[in-house]
């Protein structure tokens, strides 16, 4: 009795060490997946294996002869047995070497006098599963006071309300109940406060005594998986293997918890409106709209700078030729007041050159810069300089900074920089540096190639967009006449396509921050308008959770690729009231000159 008991305490760890008592949700994996009725599948058993599921459930008749899969008793088909859907293709799984622990939930739908002994018996014949896989039996179990004469390999489903020596319990590998008795939930919201916190003691009651929790009845879809792994159910249950399967696997990348926050700034708000702008910081969050906004605003505990800016819009991002616009046309129309088609940079849809933002203010003795987290050949970053229908075309891009107006260009080299490329520039009067640690004190066009521009947040670019912004900010406010300055978030877009929440929202993180030095500067100057607006929405994100007092977010992106989604623009100081509303994406580019009392017409049309 010993020996045995001993077994069942050492094979109950293997299964339980990584489930039990998830703190968070951030930590499930796919181990956590429950496929009910798993024999309903295509490829039962396979397709849930394979997966990486740890608990499958499949329901067994005794007809007599055979043991038989079905739910009911009219559905049994003669080719569908225990043995060729499951222990046999287990047994070979693991022969081939492509086993890993799990647990089989088998649910007796005949009597257990009847059908038990036939289970074992059938075991007995694969004693290569025994320490690999429990087997643990659930529907029409032997009374609780017979456990234990059945081998460390077969295991029972415990019940909730049901009373346990430490010898049963030993022999109990997890603890079952009807999700319905505590609610009638549907899945969209929660459930009601009360209901909730009946499941959260019965959850906790289970995890007291060492052992996971399913439930059966639950509802089947996202925003339920999502709640129950924030109640602390170790078994997430469904009838859609593949679909709980992405969100699992995805969890890391859907889920966010910052481990950093900043307190915003509380700007004054000024009376402005008599005001002229002589300054302009832009901001340009790539990739980003009210989704990826309010998913920092959680993360930063319900604390945003750009949520303190008090004007607001809504802006169509379509290009030319595409209602899904990307980053070049996008940010086009910021630079020009130009709808022009995807992929062109400075350039109409027709391929003329545009007169750019730096080159109009240029008129005025305002000085220009740029500062981006991507190569300083980006789409963005290049749509204040450059003019070309090709924007991955990085050589010929980089060579319209010499003749632009642009006077300061800060971010990393594009991955076909040579040697050949900097002494070209160089003899063209341009000051090449390799960092964020040189000298402005001169008065030529400087062009700034960091690599660590280019690294993400959360991997050790540490300040330096903020370094970066102070560094142009202080030679840009000793210009008389004014100064533009465009700072981009390159990477909350590159967040976006990869489905990675916490890469874009640490990122848009960074350049609230940042956003939070330039309405300080808008008070403390009293002619600057600060604009902070995204140049389109990528990955169709999904706000499916949250909570603010510990700083996490959960959320699910639609697709790796840019969407139609309007952006909002925000405004601070001198011609801010302007931006209200719904707008087009050009209308920006008017605005920003109206701020400045200044006219531009165009025939690009």
């Amino acid at each position: 009795m010993k020996n045995i008991l001993k077994q069942v305490a050492v094979f109950g760890l293997l299964f339980s060490v990584k489930l039990f008592f998830s703190q968070n949700y951030e930590k499930y994996s796919l181990e956590n997946g429950f496929s009910h009725n798993d024999y309903l599948q295509t490829s039962p058993l396979i397709e849930s294996f394979t997966l990486g599921f740890g608990l499958i459930e499949v329901d067994v008749h005794w007809d007599g002869n055979n043991l038989m899969v079905a739910h009911d008793a009219s559905e049994i088909q003669n080719d569908r047995t225990l043995e060729t859907l499951y222990i046999k293709p287990l047994s070979k799984l693991w022969v081939e070497g492509k086993g890993r622990p799990l647990k089989l939930l088998i649910d007796l739908k005949t009597p257990w006098q009847d059908t038990l002994p036939q289970i074992q018996n059938l075991l007995e014949t694969y004693p290569n599963l025994h320490q690999q896989v429990q087997f643990v039996i659930t529907g029409n179990i032997p009374p609780k006071e017979l456990f234990s004469q059945y081998p460390y390999y077969l295991m029972f489903d415990g019940r909730i309300g049901e009373r346990y020596s430490q010898n049963e319990l030993a022999k109990i590998a997890i603890i079952s109940d009807d999700f319905k008795k505590y609610t009638q939930w549907n899945g969209k919201g929660y459930p009601k406060a009360r209901e909730k916190q009946t499941i959260l003691e019965t959850i906790d009651k289970v995890h007291s005594l060492g052992k996971p929790i399913r439930f059966w009845g639950s509802p089947d879809e996202i925003n339920a998986w999502h709640t129950l792994m924030v109640y602390n159910v170790d078994y997430i249950s469904t009838d859609q293997p593949k679909a709980l399967a992405e969100v699992l696997e995805r969890l890391a990348k859907s889920s966010y918890t910052s481990k950093v926050s900043h307190q915003p700034y509380q700007p004054k708000y000024k009376n402005f409106d008599k005001k002229k702008a002589k300054n302009i910081l832009l901001f340009i969050p790539d990739g980003v709209s009210l989704p990826q906004l309010y998913a920092a605003y959680t993360a930063n505990g319900n604390n945003l700078n750009i949520f303190k800016m008090p004007y607001s819009g809504v802006v169509n991002t379509s290009s030319a030729d595409s209602f899904i616009t990307d980053s070049a046309p996008g940010s086009t129309a910021f630079s020009s007041g130009v709808k022009t088609n995807n992929a062109y940079v400075g350039v109409d849809k027709k391929g003329n050159p545009l007169e750019l933002l730096p080159d109009i203010l240029d008129k005025y003795g305002k000085v220009s810069a740029v500062v981006t987290t991507a190569e300083v050949t980006d789409a963005t970053p290049a749509d204040f300089y450059a003019h070309t229908t090709n924007r991955n075309d990085h050589t010929k891009i980089i060579s319209f900074f010499p003749t632009s107006k642009l006077k300061y260009l800060a971010g990393s080299p594009f991955s076909g920089w040579s040697e050949e490329i900097e002494n070209h520039l160089k003899n063209q009067g341009i000051k090449i540096a390799k960092s964020l640690d040189c000298d402005l004190s001169h008065s030529k066009k400087t062009l700034i190639l960091d690599q660590t521009a280019e690294k993400m947040k959360l991997d050790k670019r540490n300040n330096w967009l903020q370094q970066a912004y102070s560094l142009f900010l202080n030679k840009l406010n000793k210009n008389k006449q004014g100064f533009f300055f465009l700072i981009e978030a390159s990477q909350t877009d590159v967040g976006g396509h990869w489905r990675d929440l916490p890469y874009a929202v640490s990122e848009l993180q960074e350049m609230d921050n940042i956003v939070g030095s330039a309405l300080k500067f808008a008070d403390e100057n009293e002619e600057t308008l600060v604009v902070v607006v995204g140049d389109h929405e990528t990955g169709g994100l999904t706000l499916l959770g949250g909570n603010p007092k510990q700083n996490k977010i959960f959320g699910q992106f639609a697709t790796m690729d840019h969407t139609a989604l309007p952006t909002i623009v925000f405004a601070y100081g001198p011609g801010a009231e302007q931006f209200t509303g719904f707008m087009d994406n050009t209308d920006v580019f008017y605005k920003i000159l109206k701020a400045l009392n200044m006219q531009h017409e165009n025939n690009h049309h």
